[in-house]
């Protein structure tokens, strides 16, 4: 089983749609518990709740992105097709 692209090259895009899905699903919770605490609680809880989300978001949006520019860097490494970026990516792994 893979459980990280960088440590597994050779995963499915299929992992990856699934980690994308994910994160989505995480966001849309997350929204969701927010608007409904939102309506029930202080301004102090709602700050907080506010933040913790924020912050939650971010780190979903940034682990989905470093797995789709890995699959891409991925697939074309096999085909051979590297874009400067790729290039760039890859001799810092």
């Amino acid at each position: 089983m893979c459980f990280s692209l960088s440590v597994c090259l050779s995963c499915s895009r299929l992992f990856t749609i699934l980690v994308f899905v994910a994160g989505l699903v995480v966001v849309v919770v997350v929204v969701v518990v927010v608007v409904v605490v939102a309506f029930a609680a202080t301004t102090v809880v709602v700050v907080v709740v506010v933040v913790v989300v924020v912050v939650v978001v971010v780190v979903v949006v940034v682990v989905v992105v470093v797995e789709v520019v890995e699959v891409v860097v991925t697939s074309r490494r096999r085909r051979g097709q590297f874009l400067p970026t790729a290039n760039f990516i890859c001799n810092f792994k």
